[in-house]
């Protein structure tokens, strides 16, 4: 049975002749599948039935007994809860005022507590795929398609981008071209700057991507993004490709990708295209959103030319890479052509 699973794993990616668009092909080595998908699903198991029991034995007793430290497990799991259930996260709309603020003003404070990635060189070229880590594969498909795209670019940006190791690599490989580092902290150029190195090339946008989208404030050619649109629930999510589908010809998603928490099926990659398009699926420590990016990009003009998911080594996720283009804004050039 696993040999013939593993098999499926290993095959070549192919295009969907009913649709036009690629079915994600997955390559994923059988260390990695059994460390994610039943090592970290059986812990999360195992978490929540210890989780469960614990609540129904503090409510028998005494409030002092009550007081005693948690396990380190149950912070994990309150979390998991808080975030499945409310919060900033659980919010299907683009976000409110209020909660703007927050992330703008608490944003330095996340990224004060973040160690900064390893910077990026010409090395990951020569390297594996599946060996490199999430920053570097991003910081790799994008170059691969700036170097093979027809298509102008005068703009990359990247949301969520908090330290940004990606922007001043490709900045100084692609001096001609402007790349924008856009995320909510209020301190975000002075926090990248003070330990990545400047380039003429590379700008900084705070605030919520969202608006200064809405707002023309940004209007990239390519937009990439790194464990950032996994965040998003479906109607924010939509909000976003309304808007970039007006300006951003190529969108590049270098997103971490799950089993879905506590799930029963072990023995599964779930594909974005075989989610149910209105229910994303929680996985991960932080419950993050898995998508049917097929369908949501499809409804907003983009087709999908690559998408498939790699192991990541030593983490508990793989990686999803996925590149869409807007067929939309293809068609008005042609035709002002």
């Amino acid at each position: 049975m696993y040999s013939l699973m593993f098999h499926k794993f290993q095959i070549a990616e192919y295009f969907d002749g009913a649709s036009g668009g690629a079915e994600t092909s997955i390559s994923i080595p059988k260390r990695d599948f059994f460390r994610v998908n039943i090592y970290e699903n059986t812990k999360w198991h195992v978490r929540l039935l210890a989780y469960a029991a614990r609540k129904k034995i503090e409510s028998a007793l005494t409030s002092a007994r009550r007081a005693q430290p948690k396990p380190p497990f149950q912070g994990e799991v309150d979390r998991y809860l808080r975030y499945k259930g409310s919060g900033l996260m659980a919010q299907e709309d683009p976000l409110e005022e209020e909660a703007i603020e927050y992330l703008c003003s608490h944003g330095d404070d996340v990224m004060a507590r973040h160690q900064t990635p390893p910077h990026l060189s010409e090395a990951i070229f020569e390297k594996d795929w599946r060996s490199l880590t999430t920053q570097q594969k991003c910081g790799r498909l994008v170059a691969e398609r700036l170097s093979d795209t027809e298509v102008p670019v005068d703009t990359v940006a990247n949301f969520g981008s908090q330290m940004d190791v990606i922007s001043p690599f490709l900045a100084e490989r692609f001096p001609n071209t402007e790349f924008v580092s856009v995320d909510f902290p209020e301190k975000l150029e002075e926090n990248n700057t003070a330990v990545l190195p400047e380039r003429e090339n590379w700008t900084f946008e705070s605030g919520y991507p969202l608006t200064l989208l809405q707002e023309g404030k940004i209007s990239p050619d390519i937009l990439f993004c790194t464990s950032t649109s996994v965040l998003f629930r479906t109607r924010e999510f939509e909000a976003y490709l309304e808007a970039l589908s007006e300006t951003t010809n190529i969108l590049i998603f270098n997103e971490s990708w799950f089993p879905e928490t506590f799930s029963s099926d072990f023995l599964s990659v779930t594909r974005p295209e075989d989610i149910n398009p209105g229910e994303p699926y929680l996985g991960g420590e932080f419950s993050n959103y898995h998508h049917n990016y097929k369908h949501l990009l499809g409804k907003h003009g983009y087709e999908i030319s690559l998408s498939r998911i790699l192991s990541q080594p030593d983490k508990n996720y793989h990686t999803l890479q996925l590149v869409a283009y807007n067929t939309q804004l293809e068609k008005e050039t042609d035709q002002h052509d």
